[in-house]
């Protein structure tokens, strides 16, 4: 009799066991580096993706604005921010950016609020940057030139 109740009792263990172990690590591959979703914190004023490494495909970025003031969240292929052309002000010239450059944007994010989009990016760098330029000349503040951008590495898939 013993031996019966040992069996009735290890068969269930061991299923829940290896039926954890399994969702156990799918579970993990969405939010690992290398997946297809970031997220990207704006505050006043920086920007930080998390995870900064996603792989090629469709990226679902979410922008969580925990600022107090309105911010944007651009998305442009350039190998680093110093790359991108600069406007009169201290904000990205966007003019200047080569469309084919341009992945995307989510506008409007309200302090407090997260607003989230799909894109299509191949492999390479982006930089993701808020372009917003507040006040007028010459007490203008641009959140760009004030620490608003990031860098997101997209990997092949």
């Amino acid at each position: 009799m013993p031996k019966v109740r040992f069996f009735a009792i290890a068969v269930p263990v061991v299923t829940l066991a290896l039926v954890g172990a399994g969702c156990g690590s799918s579970t993990k591959s969405g939010s690992d580096s290398g997946g297809t979703n970031t997220t990207v914190t704006l505050t006043d004023y920086a920007m930080k993706a998390e995870p900064a490494s996603v792989k090629a495909g469709d990226v679902e970025l979410t922008a969580v604005n925990d600022g107090q003031v309105t911010h944007e969240m651009l998305v442009v292929r350039a190998p680093g921010a110093d790359a991108l052309p600069i406007a009169t002000g201290g904000a990205a010239d966007e003019e200047k950016i080569a469309e084919s450059n341009k992945m995307g944007e989510i506008e409007d994010i309200a302090a407090g609020t997260t607003k989230s989009t799909t894109m299509n990016l191949s492999a390479g760098t982006y930089v993701v940057f808020c372009n917003i330029v507040e006040g007028k000349a010459p007490n203008t503040i641009s959140h760009f030139q004030k620490g608003m951008k990031t860098q997101l590495t997209v990997t092949a898939p």
